[in-house]
């Protein structure tokens, strides 16, 4: 976060977010369309905005009568500019208004500076319409949200989907003041934390204090989280090998968007990290993965995402696989992750569930040979001699369930599958002793098992 340490920031930020704000959402001033102002006064900023984004349309309110005329009088004939007589709130009706005698400084936070010492008072009382930014604006997405409104930003943003506003300017309020009138000038007003709890989609860009006079008081500039798409719909191995892509993009400050089925979901749930898209079943080819992406490529199509990645190898499309590169490590160059990070697989452990799974395959068997042996075509590989007691590996549990009794054993025997991608993303709190079997309906498409024992491989050893 960028603090402006100017001692009229408050300004120098204001200046900053209305020559180049669309730099932070990652558009050209021309991709600039939808710019809010929210208690716009006399539209100062417009006529900047106006200039700085030329295809922009600027929605301004103005909820009190005085002002919004300086305000009709300055833009009303300007055909991109859209002007409503309204206060801003969470929900629709009237509201009463408290104008002071301290011009552009009204709100519907009753002020009470002056109980304190504060050289403003109000000076009237007005009851107004009021009304939701939903309710004029619809879905419509906006670029700028644009809020000064003397401590009611919260009413204002409650009664918007803060999702389709790319960043926001927000007058805020912190704690750090000196003048005992500055700890709460207006009524209930809402502070910077209020902001951070209901504003989860976004972040603090920048921000930027009247430092000169140290009341708290400044503004603030939000941009959205960026959301990335994963386009990897199944099956369950795909899913666990790209799961650590998901994770990373999470920790670089993104959110993850998975377009998956339904029967996946129980998987994805615990991949905190991730929110699901739960697609339809509706068959679109006859290979149901095939079908699966072309949904999520509807998912994609009409989305808002700031990256997609388009992880399918079996979709209506080629992927963009090199020569001498497994499919793994193409997922992972497409992505820009580094091909380890696979192997640091995240999520939230079940331990209850664990413990079943375990009692109920181990139970008191000390020194056990961890086995899974069939494949999700029907396969049922060769096992080698196996001196421990073999503790297999059965359907009915979700794969993540397993992790107590693979890290416990003391050695690992799998086929490639879901399972063998569940072990691989853990590999480092398993044993050295990881013995990859064969499948033969696999071919030379073999997964990269860098740390595993290939002894029983064969000729694809």
């Amino acid at each position: 976060m960028l603090v402006y340490e100017e001692p009229n920031a408050y300004d120098v930020i204001q200046k900053d977010v209305e020559a180049k704000f669309h730099e932070a959402i990652g558009k050209s001033r021309e991709q600039i369309e939808t710019i809010c102002v929210v208690g716009a006064w006399h539209g100062n900023e417009i006529a900047t905005f106006l200039n700085n984004y030329p295809n922009a349309t600027i929605y301004a309110f103005e909820a009190h009568p005085e002002n919004y005329a300086v305000l009709n009088s300055r833009y009303g004939q300007t055909p991109r500019v859209k002007l409503f007589n309204s206060v801003v709130s969470d929900h629709e009706g009237t509201v009463d208004f408290f104008e002071l005698d301290m011009c552009g400084s009204g709100s519907i936070k009753k002020f009470q500076g002056d109980k304190f010492g504060h050289h403003a008072k109000i000076k009237e009382t007005l009851s107004l319409s009021c009304t939701t930014l939903t309710q004029v604006l619809g879905d419509i997405e906006i670029d700028l949200l644009w809020v000064d409104v003397q401590g009611a930003e919260l009413e204002v943003l409650q009664g918007v989907d803060t999702k389709r506003c790319r960043s926001m300017f927000l007058e805020i309020h912190t704690h750090d003041f000196i003048e005992a009138w500055d700890e709460e000038p207006y009524e209930g007003q809402c502070y910077k934390e209020d902001l951070e709890a209901h504003l989860t989609s976004h972040k603090i860009h920048s921000i930027g204090l009247d430092n000169e006079n140290g009341n708290g008081q400044g503004n603030s500039f939000w941009v959205r989280t960026p959301r990335v798409l994963m386009l990897q719909p199944g099956s369950f191995g795909d899913i666990l090998i790209c799961a650590p892509i998901a994770k990373w993009y999470a920790d670089e400050g993104y959110d993850v968007y998975w377009p998956i089925r339904e029967k996946f979901a129980e998987l994805l749930a615990r991949f905190s990290y991730v929110t699901p898209i739960i697609i339809d079943e509706e068959v679109l080819d006859p290979n149901w993965l095939r079908s699966d992406i072309i949904k999520c490529l509807r998912v994609w199509e009409t989305g808002d995402y700031n990256y997609v990645l388009n992880l399918a190898d079996r979709g209506p499309h080629p992927m963009a696989q090199l020569p001498n590169e497994n499919f793994e490590q193409a997922k992972y160059r497409l992505s820009n992750v580094p091909f380890e990070t696979k192997h640091s697989l995240s999520w939230t452990r079940d331990r209850d569930a664990e413990w079943k799974v375990y009692d109920k395959y181990v139970g008191d068997t000390l020194g056990y040979a961890f086995v899974h042996d069939s494949a999700s075509s029907g396969e049922v590989v060769d096992l080698p001699e196996i001196d421990l007691p073999i503790v297999r590996c059965v359907e009915g549990h979700n794969i993540l369930d397993w992790y107590l009794v693979i890290t416990l054993a003391q050695e690992i025997y799998v086929t490639e599958s879901s399972i063998w991608c569940f072990c691989d993303g853990i590999l480092e709190d398993t044993t050295d002793k990881r013995y990859l079997l064969p499948r033969s309906d696999m071919g030379d498409d073999t997964t990269v098992a860098d740390h595993w024992s290939r002894e029983y491989m064969g000729d694809r050893s």
